[in-house]
């Protein structure tokens, strides 16, 4: 969710219509099905109308109410597009720091592509992850690349809202970007440390702005209504840190993945208070 702000749509047009037709099962889609029209030259996505649905209007993955979408297999697949390329080191990073044999809740998973781009190592560490998020069709995505890999007995995603989950104990919980994407952080943060088990950790990674910008708070949330992605708001360190007090954990790690002249992306580790 999250960094990719310069998902490029029109460029990868093509790209997008492969990546959906590879996960597309012919005989659950029937005989209509949705093509896009790809050339070299730059181009908007163009749906030919044998198919082109529109999602009803429900909650989207952190309670917003999500807007018209393309189809299910191209909006996983833009997904991927725009957020995978980011978010696969983000993970590295996390995993990394993972014991084997940990229990992790993945908050916001996705179609998984980030966490699946590390399957071998989710394999030889035998972690053992619980992904949640609401949109459908991320998770249905996710469901089918942790199938065709053979990882069912390592990655479970479920279409639920973090704050409904009652799973666990988690030795760990991961936000990949997502966290300022909720609409009450500290309250997410609260019951996501009620699930964990003693001595759990709690890892975030997020791109961080280095000065206010208006420009981009006005445009970041227009970013959803071309690529149907909820890249969220520009979000600030101070911000962020205040919400984590707010919810009742403490930094303890604080680690730059990148760092550039405008923002940042970091890794922070944080444990509950007392």
């Amino acid at each position: 969710m999250r960094g990719g702000e310069h998902a490029l749509v029109g460029r990868h047009a093509g790209v997008v219509a492969v990546l959906a037709a590879q996960d597309r099962d012919p005989v659950a889609s029937g005989a209509q099905e949705t093509v896009l029209v790809a050339s070299s030259a730059p181009q908007t996505v163009r749906p030919v109308t044998r198919r082109f649905t529109f999602a009803r209007a429900r909650r989207s993955t952190f309670g917003i109410r999500a807007r018209p979408s393309y189809d299910p297999l191209v909006r996983a697949a833009l997904y991927d597009l725009a957020i995978v390329p980011l978010t696969a080191s983000w993970y590295e990073a996390v995993l990394s720091r993972l014991a084997p044999g940990c229990r992790v809740l993945d908050v916001g998973i996705g179609t998984g592509g980030a966490l699946l781009s590390h399957a071998d190592r989710v394999e030889a560490q035998d972690l053992h992850v619980t992904g949640v998020d609401i949109d459908a069709d991320y998770v249905a995505r996710c469901t089918r690349q942790v199938a065709r890999r053979g990882l069912a007995r390592h990655v479970t995603a479920r279409v639920e809202s973090v704050y409904d989950h009652r799973g666990g104990p988690y030795d760990a919980a991961y936000f990949s970007g997502s966290f300022m994407l909720l609409p009450d952080p500290p309250a997410a943060v609260r019951h996501v440390v009620s699930l964990l088990a003693p001595g759990g950790r709690l890892w975030f990674t997020q791109t961080f702005e280095h000065e206010r910008s208006p420009l981009l708070e006005r445009m970041k949330p227009l970013l959803r209504r071309l690529t149907t992605i909820d890249f969220g708001r520009v979000t600030y360190e101070d911000d962020f840190r205040r919400a984590l007090d707010a919810g009742g954990v403490a930094i303890d790690e604080r680690i730059v993945l990148h760092a550039g002249p405008r923002r940042s992306a970091l890794l922070l580790g944080a444990r509950p208070l007392g």
